[in-house]
């Protein structure tokens, strides 16, 4: 890994998150940020042997996302006896990123889904789960 100094940068966005309880068991989750972030001063040896100029400005900040967000549905119902069944879905997705100062090469977007289910009572639980359901193969 190489490091090194931004003269100056700016980073622009908004987030949100928010949480809906339509009815006692259902609890429903929701995520998104917008990020605009770009050099404005950066003298680079990368940018002058790509782009011909020392200076990145202009370029997006490498390593991160334009959009991401995420998406969440929990339920929770009792079954007797202080057990309680559980079952969750998670989406998160990310838009594609700028890997270098030049924004030559983009890590790809994706969505990635997660399942689980099972009981639980007290700090005792039995659950079953399934990680990246859409066997989405880009980096996370």
């Amino acid at each position: 890994t190489i490091s090194a100094n931004v003269g100056k940068t700016r980073i622009r966005g908004a987030e949100f998150e928010g949480t809906w309880l339509p009815w006692t068991p259902l609890e429903l989750r929701a995520t998104y940020s917008y990020n605009n972030a770009e050099f404005l001063d950066f003298l680079s040896d990368v940018c002058l042997a790509v782009l011909g100029t020392r200076q990145c400005a202009g370029q997006k900040l490498q390593n991160t996302p334009h959009q991401q967000g995420s998406f969440s549905a929990a339920f929770r119902q009792p079954v007797g006896d202080g057990w309680q069944w559980t079952t969750r879905a998670d989406l998160t997705w990310r838009s594609s990123m700028p890997m270098s100062e030049v924004n030559s090469a983009r890590s790809p977007g994706f969505t990635l889904l997660n399942l689980r289910t099972g009981i639980e009572a007290g700090s005792w639980n039995l659950t079953a789960w399934l990680n990246n359901v859409t066997d989405e193969d880009s980096p996370a």
